[in-house]
């Protein structure tokens, strides 16, 4: 597979992109909610007002309801932005906990598209991490991997200690990427897939090099895609921290 981690000069420009934008976002998301929660509420007032049978005013109101609930979401991701760039909160925390709770937000949607999750990591040690930036940079990955199955497929959940530091692979069978996409895997807003916002890679690497961490991809058409992230070796709390 070919590997793909920013440059030093592509990381820094990645980086101030998405905080930039979480500043953009903050107060985007402000106004944006609150004119969302005016249109849901107006929709459902017209509903009980007109009480009508006619299934055009119905659909039509179900589908204001439906764009009101995909722009809320929206707003979830962007959120995402801001998070990730505020200052870390560390304590214990134990990655296998977190590797499976990430994976529980999934779980409906592994069985419905009949993707097989084989999990292949140690017991990894405490470490010193935010437990909240942590989880939603696994969730944003995996989240990715299955997106990346609609057909089905394997999730493979592979760990690893070395001197180095800890390692986690996410990977996915689905249909991978040519060196043109791999060349903008980390830009905000950039996806393979159609009406998808293309701030999952970003959000994660964010988080991740906001833990002192590394994220590198592999991935080649037709072999899927495999995230490896790193957290480095000074995340482990040693017994006399603890004593």
């Amino acid at each position: 597979m070919i590997l793909k981690q920013p440059s030093k000069e592509k990381s820094d420009l990645i980086l101030d992109r998405i905080k930039g934008l979480s500043y953009t976002s903050r107060d985007l998301s402000h106004a944006m909610r609150n004119g969302l929660s005016i249109i849901n509420n107006a929709a459902e007032v017209i509903r009980m007002r007109l009480k009508s049978e006619d299934p055009k005013i119905a659909r039509c109101l179900q589908v204001i309801k439906e764009e009101v609930q995909k722009g809320e979401q929206t707003l979830e991701t962007l959120s995402l932005l801001d998070s990730v760039t505020k200052t870390l909160k560390k304590f214990p925390v134990r990655l296998n906990e977190v590797i499976e709770n990430a994976l529980m937000n999934f779980d409906q949607e592994l069985k419905d598209k009949t993707i097989q999750v084989i999990r292949n990591f140690p017991e990894f040690p405490p470490l010193l991490l935010d437990r909240w930036q942590m989880g939603r940079a696994l969730e944003a990955l995996m989240k990715n991997a299955v997106e990346a199955m609609e057909q089905g497929g394997i999730l493979e959940l592979k760990g690893r200690i070395t001197n180095q530091g800890f390692f986690l692979e996410i990977k996915d069978s689905g249909c991978g990427m040519d060196q043109t996409d791999r060349e903008k895997v980390f830009d905000p807003f950039f996806s393979t897939k159609e009406k998808r916002m293309g701030l999952g890679l970003p959000i994660a690497y964010a988080a991740v090099k906001n833990l002192d961490g590394e994220m590198t991809v592999e991935s080649q058409p037709g072999k899927g895609t495999c995230v490896i992230l790193e957290i480095p070796r000074e995340a482990e709390i040693r017994e006399e921290e603890n004593s």
